[in-house]
């Protein structure tokens, strides 16, 4: 089944929770959401530079899933849930949470999971709605299949966020890529830097209203 949704949630740990913060999502917040019927696969990434900002993305057969009575019992305000859960969450900071459509991946067809990525390029944009057609022309069309051609690059993905969707928090952009690399290097080289300097590249930077790019490892599921 493919993957039509993407649920991501990205945040700060205070410093003396981060060892409960691990140990709570591998062992029982992560293999709970994996169990919900239409959560195809989870993963979660550390940002580089700062150990405190962890990332979390889960690939939805549709993102009518976190409406499901399923997913909606995982919340740690539903009945019944642990006290555990609730007390975790007050340890976040800055979280910023979204629920997003899918729009293109690359290469096709879509190889997975991609386990050799370690690590993740996460780029969000906010593009004024008069050059919102233009913006996503470029992108799918142009800037994606370059990325995707640089060596390292293992897969490339566009999403838009479904803003009916429930549970949104922070201000999560209303489009990100994202990009499994087989090393964070990857992010940066030589062939990176030359094919994401094109003319039409240049011309349509200048347009964002806000852009934010995080380079995350990979730390799990093992």
């Amino acid at each position: 089944m493919s993957a039509r949704g993407l649920l991501l949630a990205m945040t700060e740990v205070e410093p003396a929770a981060e060892p409960a913060f691990n140990r709570w999502y591998d062992e029982r917040h992560l293999p709970r959401l994996r169990s919900v019927p239409g959560v195809l696969g989870a993963r979660r990434f550390r940002a580089l530079g700062d150990e405190r900002c962890y990332l979390a993305i889960y690939d939805l057969a549709e993102v009518g899933v976190l409406n499901t009575p399923a997913y909606l019992r995982t919340r740690p305000w539903a009945p019944g849930a642990e006290s555990e859960d609730s007390a975790m969450f007050a340890h976040f900071r800055n979280t910023v949470r979204g629920v997003y459509e899918h729009l293109r991946t690359l290469p096709q067809p879509d190889p997975g999971d991609t386990p050799e990525a370690r690590a993740l390029l996460l780029v969000g944009v906010e593009v004024p709605a008069a050059y919102d057609d233009e913006f996503n022309d470029w992108y799918s069309t142009e800037h994606l299949p370059l990325l995707t051609g640089v060596p390292g690059v293992l897969r490339a993905r566009r999403y838009k966020l479904h803003a009916a969707a429930s549970g949104i928090m922070g201000e999560p952009a209303t489009y990100v890529a994202l990009y499994d690399l087989a090393a964070p290097a990857v992010d940066g080289s030589a062939e990176w830097q030359r094919r994401r300097s094109t003319p039409w590249t240049d011309r349509l930077r200048p347009i964002y209203v806000r852009r934010w790019r995080t380079l995350f490892e990979r730390i799990g599921p093992a």
